[in-house]
């Protein structure tokens, strides 16, 4: 017989079993340490790391023990599950609620529920040597490290080793430290504190704080004769799961950043710079002190795959405000959304619309007037516009003077892009149910300043247009893809 979600139900108390690698359930459990409201069990292999005192105040933030009804102690019991999930410290969590019972009598209490817990943690240290891919600005926690939707490049190959020590405490915080090298020979580090259940006066509540260091460098000679290194400091609040995993999310970030722009070399006189007089004139130190917000669905709502969906819509927002006591000042925001609409179990219909504006703020001249060449957008290339090169689109400098072939990529402060896509599941059937998707496919934008944009008609009028097909592959570590376009307007 059904119990209705409204009939009054309060927590009672919740228990907690820690399975080891070959348990199933709580079939062993040989040991328990009790508290008011609390039981801990493990079995004779394993021993619980979390702590009791951690678990009560997730569950306080994730509502269950306000909960007065069935329906919410279910929905708070969910909640409760998905965010000890988020922290990635166990292998495997599930949570059940049962009748609670009188320990003398063993007879039911009414209106009164025990949580159960059953969980498989993680060893307590992870170590890492191997290769990878590197996503410039994709990892979305900058780190106060230049990052932009529309500026994303290609991943590139790295020599990752990195350690990590996961809820030795019991409060499900990981301390990491990785040291990498990518194909260019460009070494990157960062050392990262992440911290779950973050208290406010006094209360849990649903974010996690991570604190941090990280230093990189960015190589862009081949489109913009520039190296970037990179050296800051980060704190950000955060909800939400991983980037990696689907799910609402929503961050803020104060970050401070020493960047270096350094010209590229002329490979045959001494002390020259082989760059355009744009990139020279902006190299150099700088300091940037900022504040960032992101929120974003972060495909929570896009199906059957979130890399290659057939359905569901996607969108992110995406702000940032830097100033004193840095020396670059500016108000920065981006908007992507995407609308995927099945017109039949064999054919989708995907709009794609992305939008960015960035404005320099001198702050009374405390801040240079200008926008910084690290910070503008660049557009162009397969992650936003296909059948354009990486950074395309947009200001250059004079393709007959020094520095890249074609010219410099010098970025812009608006943009807009958008796209029209009809796509089918591969006619081949065991392809086809792997999610691999044909498209067709026609895409528009522009990348421009404020003292070139003018009207919205001028605007418009510089947009460029590019059609073409391709096949696309979900892979675990994003969206792979091939295609062949035709660019209709330059």
């Amino acid at each position: 017989m059904s119990i209705p979600y409204e009939t009054p139900c309060r927590f009672h108390k919740h228990t907690y079993t820690a399975l080891s690698e070959d348990a199933d359930s709580d079939d062993d459990a040989s040991s328990d340490s009790s508290s008011k409201g609390t039981t801990t069990t493990s079995n004779a292999r394993t021993s619980a790391r979390t702590s009791s005192k951690f678990i009560k105040s997730q569950l306080s933030s994730s509502g269950v023990l306000s909960a007065s009804t069935i329906g919410d102690l279910n929905v708070a019991v969910t909640d409760f599950v998905l965010s000890m999930r988020a922290t990635g410290c166990y292998e495997e969590f599930r949570a059940t609620l049962d009748q609670a019972t009188t320990p003398s009598t063993g007879l039911p209490v009414p209106g009164r529920a025990v949580v159960r817990i059953e969980a498989r943690e993680r060893n307590w240290y992870k170590v890492k040597i191997g290769g990878g891919l590197k996503h410039e600005g994709g990892d979305g926690l900058s780190g106060g490290f230049t990052s932009s939707s529309s500026s994303l490049s290609l991943p590139t190959v790295q020599f990752e080793s990195s350690a990590k020590l996961i809820n030795v405490i019991g409060d499900c915080s990981t301390t990491s430290a990785a040291y990498n090298v990518d194909q260019g020979g460009v070494a990157s580090s960062h050392f990262t504190h992440v911290r779950p259940g973050v208290k406010w006066l006094g209360e849990a509540m649903p974010f996690s704080l991570s604190v941090g260091a990280r230093q990189d460098e960015a190589d862009h000679q081949s489109s913009r004769s520039y190296r970037e290194t990179q050296k800051g400091v980060f704190c950000s609040v955060r909800s939400g799961p991983p980037s990696s995993e689907a799910g609402i999310l929503g961050q803020l970030e104060w970050s401070a950043a020493l960047r270096d722009v350094l010209p590229s070399l002329h490979p045959t006189t001494p002390y020259g710079v082989d760059a355009s007089p744009y990139v020279v004139a902006e190299s150099g130190p700088n300091f940037k002190h900022a504040v960032k917000a992101v929120l974003s669905t972060n495909h929570a709502f896009t199906h059957p795959n979130r890399y290659v969906p057939a359905g569901g819509v996607d969108v992110s927002l995406t702000g940032e405000l830097a100033g004193p006591p840095g020396d670059v000042g500016l108000v920065k925001s981006e908007l992507s959304s995407a609308l995927h609409y099945p017109l039949h179990p064999l054919l989708s219909l995907h709009a794609h619309v992305g939008l960015g504006a960035l404005k320099a703020l001198p702050f009374g001249g405390l801040c240079n007037p200008c926008s910084n060449i690290s910070d503008r957008f660049y557009l162009g290339g397969p992650l936003n516009l296909r059948g354009f090169g990486q950074g395309g689109v947009g200001p250059r400098s004079d393709p007959r003077g020094p520095g890249a072939d074609g010219g410099d990529t010098l970025g812009g402060e608006l943009y807009h892009v958008s796209s029209l896509q009809l796509s089918t599941p591969f006619p081949h059937p065991v392809v086809g149910g792997n999610g691999v998707r044909l498209f067709a496919f026609g895409s528009a934008g522009t990348l421009c300043n404020w003292r070139e944009a003018g009207t919205a008609a001028k605007v418009l009028g510089s947009t460029r247009v590019s059609a073409g097909m391709g096949v696309a592959v979900p892979t675990p570590i994003g969206r792979f893809e091939v295609t062949f376009a035709k660019v209709l307007r330059k």
